[in-house]
């Protein structure tokens, strides 16, 4: 009931590069509008800061009168006052419990108001006004990068701006921990492959990565995404594995559990965020692993095609699933103004080669990405196939169960004659 109160309000009050929980932002979209600024010929230098327990070290005064400044509204803070208020915990050690002690620090845990309060207790960070400068912020994960033409400037400026937010998080009681901040070099410079940045913060040298993580995309410094691409295959790998202990030859759940099953588990992991990396050249590492997924459902045979093991299982094939997918992400950046990166003017491509999402994709007219995934499928095959595909199970495919179901009978039958009786002999 609060959260509906406070965010139609609020949103608007918060900084532009806090897409944490805000409605027209999602993780995509922040990691897009990350790498397309890394797609700019100039080096980019990027910082990922950590900080240790965000949530649980936001001061309860300095949030109450965060969130009297901006709402301005007495009543509404004192209901969220009592909603902070007497809240207590204590410790077990070794078997004894400490005194109970009342907690003055940290936002609820698991409350869905507590994404937007962190957001309102940080909409006071400094944002740099330096045009090379950006920040990237997904709730407490923060991403600063900066670009120019030299090395030396691009450190000098990351400085520069990690001092000005340490005074901030101090200010604020938030712990930042230096020893677990990264820094990364995105360039095609080859001669240069091996030069890092030298960082320092609170005088501890940043940590310098080659495949710094951000929101769950393993990222490189020429952005080819072949590291994210084979940690997605073993991914889905792994998932393949449990959906393997649902199906077999003479039992198991039926084709539309294990569809249903491979769609939440596989290809909801094969497909995350696949608008940034979906044109990589590595992808084919992630389809392979997905046309498993499709073996396992359907129970076919290594010599069936991919063409009709996708038919089978009533799946578009993942470059389709894809393709829609980043064309229908265009489409929100075009007509959503809250979307991170709504009028941004794309880049021009670094290299020829350089497939990136906004020289390679377009909005689409669809209003239903289901629709438009269905309609490229079957233009796509309707030239070397007679199937008619559907995002569902062909029919007869309960024809399949009920012969799995009459062969556990037949099995149960057979094992019940061979057990002996009473005398030692067999029925």
């Amino acid at each position: 009931m609060l959260l509906n109160r406070l965010v139609p309000f609020v949103d608007s009050a918060l900084i532009k590069e806090q897409a944490g929980f805000r409605p027209g932002k999602s993780c995509t979209g922040q990691i897009l509008n990350l790498t397309q600024t890394i797609e700019n010929k100039k080096v980019t230098g990027m910082v990922l800061i950590d900080l240790t327990a965000a949530y649980d070290t936001v001061n309860h005064r300095l949030m109450l009168k965060k969130l009297y400044d901006i709402t301005l509204d007495y009543e509404f803070v004192r209901v969220f006052k009592a909603l902070l208020g007497n809240r207590r915990f204590f410790v077990n050690h070794q078997g004894k419990n400490s005194k109970w002690r009342i907690s003055r620090n940290g936002l609820p845990q698991g409350s869905v108001l507590a994404p937007t309060m962190f957001n309102i207790y940080t909409n006071d960070q400094p944002i740099s006004t330096d045009s090379d400068v950006k920040h990237y912020i997904y709730a407490d994960d923060t991403a600063i990068a900066v670009q120019h033409d030299q090395f030396e400037n691009v450190e000098e400026k990351l400085l520069t701006t990690l001092d000005t937010l340490g005074k901030y998080y101090r200010r604020n009681y938030l712990k930042h921990n230096p020893s677990k901040t990264q820094v990364c070099a995105f360039h095609l410079r080859n001669r240069c492959a091996n030069r890092i940045l030298n960082v320092y913060w609170n005088e501890t040298k940043i940590t310098n990565t080659q495949r710094p993580k951000y929101l769950g995309i393993t990222l490189d410094r020429s952005l080819t995404y072949r590291f994210h691409c084979e940690n997605t295959k073993h991914k889905i790998m792994t998932r393949n594995g449990i959906l393997q202990k649902l199906s077999g030859s003479t039992w198991g759940c039926n084709p539309h559990v294990l569809r249903t099953t491979a769609l939440a588990l596989c290809f909801s992991a094969g497909e995350y965020a696949s608008p940034v990396w979906g044109r990589s050249s590595h992808t084919k590492k992630v389809d392979v692993a997905l046309n498993e997924s499709c073996r396992l459902i359907t129970g076919c045979l290594k010599n069936t095609s991919v063409e009709q093991l996708y038919i089978l299982s009533g799946i578009a094939p993942p470059p389709i699933r894809r393709s829609t997918q980043a064309d229908w992400v265009r489409t929100k950046i075009t007509a959503d103004p809250r979307h991170p990166m709504y009028g941004i003017t794309p880049h021009l491509p670094r290299l020829k080669s350089r497939k990136s999402f906004m020289n390679h994709t377009k909005a689409i007219s669809s209003t239903n990405p289901e629709v438009e995934r269905t309609t490229r499928w079957r233009n796509e095959i309707s030239s070397t196939s007679s199937w008619v595909p559907n995002e569902s199970l062909p029919s007869g495919h309960n024809e399949m169960a009920g012969l799995a179901n009459t062969k556990q009978t037949q099995d149960r039958n057979w094992t019940n004659e061979r057990q002996p009786n009473k005398m030692g002999t067999a029925r």
